[in-house]
């Protein structure tokens, strides 16, 4: 899901860096058990608000647009939905799918504004990744060149497509112009790899559903770092996401909770939220904050990384 580098386009965690105070955030949730999208303040906790529609059955990947459009997989409706943020208000049915092809898969906000979706067939539990218009939501072709079993997808500080391979024990790496496959990034350390965030340290953050586990890999390298945290209260731990102050929320679909770490200091910070069953979840900032993500432009370069060679 959503990287803190790459939210809203800009890069948050310099943002972070040079504010005095917290910037505000919202988190965004799909409520398998009540058809709906939760909307959080990452600052409070509080519920701002739910989107449901008749068309939405079985919320799975949810992402925010800059131009505050939410986007919503139906796993059971088989379906993409938008929804107006502010408003609430359905924009409508994007796309519908028919069998063997479901969305139970993550959705993420490219660079390019445009919106990439992971679509699953059913016989073979293999998916691909597939592009829409950001503005008009028309489907403009598969992504990937093959199918995997993706676990999740974000978008690294270069621009690259990463996208966990549950059945490989790896983390894949595309070219995020042409949808190349560039290489395996991280490989091992891996039972069953889920969502995926870099984190304002630079490094990929991989949640570990079977595993019970977050882990961390070189964000440079690829290279193993250890694990932030693992146990039973990670049941079943889907997704992960970085807010803009550096915290990282990983939704837990085993016990219905959200839970709040600081990776910083290697700390479990709190449970955010409970009684929600969130496959996939998304941060962006609070608006009237995301003006001030252009400071952090000036530093993308400094923490862009070097690629790796085809494998």
């Amino acid at each position: 899901m959503r990287s803190a580098s790459q939210a809203a386009g800009g890069v948050l965690f310099i943002v972070a860096a040079l504010s005095p105070s917290a910037i505000a955030a919202e988190l965004f949730a799909g409520n398998w058990f009540a058809d709906s999208v939760n909307r959080y303040d990452t600052t409070t906790g509080a519920l701002i608000s739910t989107y449901t529609s008749p068309n939405l059955d079985g919320p799975a990947g949810v992402a925010v647009s800059d131009a505050g459009e939410l986007f919503v997989m139906g796993d059971f409706s088989r379906n993409l939905l938008s929804f107006d943020v502010a408003t609430g208000v359905e924009n409508g049915v994007i796309d519908s799918f028919t069998f063997p092809i479901n969305a139970s898969g993550d959705l993420e906000i490219g660079p390019d504004g445009d919106l990439y979706a992971v679509r699953f067939n059913v016989n073979t539990a293999l998916a691909r990744v597939y592009r829409y218009d950001g503005q008009t939501g028309a489907l403009l072709g598969a992504f990937t060149p093959f199918d995997v079993s993706i676990g999740g997808i974000t978008f690294g500080a270069d621009g690259d497509l990463y996208v966990s391979d549950r059945s490989n024990d790896q983390v894949l790496q595309f070219d995020g112009q042409t949808g190349n496959l560039i290489g395996t990034f991280a490989s091992g350390n891996l039972v069953q790899a889920g969502g995926l965030a870099f984190g304002p340290d630079g490094n990929l953050y991989v949640a570990d559903a079977v595993a019970d586990a977050i882990v961390r890999f070189d964000g440079a390298s690829g290279a193993f770092l250890g694990t932030l945290d693992a146990g039973p209260q990670l049941d079943f731990v889907e997704d992960i996401a970085f807010d803009p102050n550096g915290l990282l929320y990983a939704s837990v679909t085993g016990n219905s909770t959200i839970r709040r770490y600081d990776p910083a200091a290697g700390a479990f910070v709190d449970v955010f939220a409970t009684g929600v069953l969130a496959n996939y979840i998304d941060i962006i900032p609070e608006p009237g904050t995301v003006s001030l993500l252009a400071l952090g432009f000036a530093g993308l370069a400094a923490i862009r990384r070097t690629r790796r060679l085809p494998m």
